[in-house]
């Protein structure tokens, strides 16, 4: 009997996964400081939301992690504190890991089994904290400014959510959880996945010694 052994197999994913991780998160704070003045008048909201729901949707579906948006904004975060991106520069913005991790909670940590409702589910968890800690950051530096701004908040909050619903049906129609994923997500998968290919697994000492005395 043959028994697999992941040689260097972990390792090497977690690299992967921690390189992948940097680049969606730099990605997100730079991307999102560089949309946020450019408003979207009729939705009450920026360009950056559409960037925000856009990496999200595809840190989860392309890396299947069970905490990958959390660890995307431990990165983000820190880079958010000195842009406009997520409300003005603040070392409050930190608090944003747990929007991150508000989503993946929402989408029950599922990974290759993640459905659509479970992309919605945890966009509307990070909708709801990551607005939520926007206004309580507005509400500190400016506390009379943040409670005009309070029903606009909402609004834009309910706007955003939209936008996350419908980017998430686009992007799980173009990148489903399983095989049928383009190439390069399929390869960048199996770049960040644990396990070996059959054609990789080694037989273990054990195992060869018991087939020998067969």
């Amino acid at each position: 009997m043959t028994t697999p052994i992941r040689q260097g197999a972990p390792t090497r994913s977690n690299l992967y996964y921690l390189i992948y991780t940097v680049e969606f998160g730099v990605a997100l704070a730079v991307g999102g400081g560089v949309l946020e003045p450019f408003a979207i008048p009729i939705l009450l909201t920026s360009f950056a939301s559409l960037w925000v729901c856009v990496l999200i949707s595809l840190n989860k579906l392309v890396l299947q992690r069970q905490f990958s948006v959390m660890l995307m904004y431990c990165v983000a975060s820190p880079i958010a504190m000195v842009t406009a991106y997520l409300g003005p520069p603040s070392p409050l913005k930190i608090i944003f890991i747990v929007a991150g991790l508000s989503f993946d909670l929402g989408s029950s940590l599922r990974t290759t089994t993640l459905k659509l409702r479970h992309l919605l589910l945890g966009h509307l968890a990070a909708t709801i904290t990551g607005f939520l800690f926007t206004w309580i950051i507005y509400y500190i530096h400016t506390p009379d400014l943040a409670l005009k701004l309070k029903p606009i908040f909402l609004i834009a909050s309910l706007s955003h959510f939209a936008i996350s619903v419908l980017i998430s049906c686009v992007l799980y129609k173009m990148i489903p959880p399983g095989s049928d994923a383009p190439e390069v997500v399929r390869r960048i998968r199996s770049h960040v996945s644990t396990k070996l290919p059959e054609n990789n697994a080694v037989e273990s000492p054990h195992a060869s010694s018991e087939r020998e005395g067969d």
